[in-house]
């Protein structure tokens, strides 16, 4: 331990790399959500915009990733005959089928951060801008 009571790194001197985290999780930390009025947040369109094209987006999305997973869970329950059909070699349907589980889920997390970073994070800057925008008149104004 040093002098400051913080651990030795690179022969006693304390890394850049750790210094930056630190002062990013203090800024974090006393940044965070201290600002905000969420209840006043909610009623702005740009915020409701973007609350509505998350919903439209997720919820299919869920639907169809959770409904194939239950489905394959099922369809192994109740047809064990379908599912152990051999196709090729000792792979039968059922493992498929579990392996096109896993692809639906990648892709579904794929689609989702590639329309996330295309439209939701747009959306996003621009109900924050508006959000600071009506915070910055209100304090002007008082």
């Amino acid at each position: 331990m040093t002098e400051e009571g913080s651990p030795e790194v690179d022969g006693g001197r304390r890394s850049e790399d750790s210094e930056a985290i630190a002062k990013a999780n203090a800024s974090a930390d006393s940044n965070a959500d201290d600002n905000v009025d969420w209840a006043e947040a909610v009623q702005y369109p740009a915020f409701s915009a973007l609350m509505s094209a998350k919903v439209r987006f997720l919820v299919p999305l869920i639907i169809i990733s959770v409904g194939f997973y239950l489905g394959v869970t099922v369809l192994a329950g109740l047809a064990p005959g379908f599912t152990g059909q051999l196709v090729i070699g000792p792979l039968n349907i059922g493992y498929l089928l579990v392996f096109a589980a896993y692809i639906v889920t990648w892709v579904a997390a794929l689609v989702y951060v590639r329309v996330a970073n295309r439209d939701f994070d747009a959306k996003a800057t621009e109900a924050i801008s508006e959000l600071e925008e009506h915070q910055a008149q209100r304090k002007a104004g008082t």
